[in-house]
């Protein structure tokens, strides 16, 4: 063999092997990270209790329907938990680390939205469990839809009310 062939052989071993312990330790990760949430999810239980939530329901299950070129394809999603504070129902989602649980992160936020939309509730809860914390979260749908919004409608009808009064106060002045 000429020694060429020895470099392209060890480069070809070295990345499968690279490849291996990367496949191995990224399993390993992902399972103890699995393993941490789901203790968390355990924890937030009793840290729900303790704020003065009664749990109605645990990984309780909802159906989404979307449709693509107009076929219908069913999504199951899964809230953590479903707890009752007095009259109120609230879907909860557990979260653990340090950008999970943060609505900022386009992942949870879609995910509560998921909720909002899917689950017919009082609220969302995001209960972070690296800061026991409790966030109520809710979304203004309605108001991201409309054409005109209020804050629109009050400059109009400001620009109108402003245009007629200037109207009048120079016709006045023209007499």
């Amino acid at each position: 063999m000429v020694q060429g062939e020895n470099v392209v052989i060890g480069i070809i071993i070295g990345a499968i092997l690279y490849y291996a312990v990367h496949k191995k330790f990224s399993g390993f990760l992902f399972s103890r990270r699995m393993r941490k949430a789901k203790q968390a999810e355990k924890k937030a239980a009793g840290f729900l209790e303790d704020e003065g939530y009664k749990i109605i329901g645990y990984q309780h299950p909802a159906v989404m329907i979307t449709y693509v070129d107009g076929k219908p394809n069913e999504h199951r999603i899964q809230a953590d938990y479903i707890v009752k504070k007095g009259r109120k129902k609230y879907i909860v989602e557990v979260k653990t680390g340090e950008a999970a649980p943060r609505i900022s992160q386009a992942k949870t936020r879609r995910q509560l939205l998921e909720y909002y939309l899917c689950y017919d509730s009082d609220g969302i809860l995001l209960v972070n469990m690296t800061d026991k914390t409790i966030q109520e979260i809710g979304f203004d749908i309605e108001c991201s839809k409309q054409f005109l919004s209020p804050t629109k409608v009050g400059y109009l009808i400001s620009l109108l009310l402003g245009s007629i009064l200037g109207y009048i106060i120079v016709s006045k002045e023209l007499l």
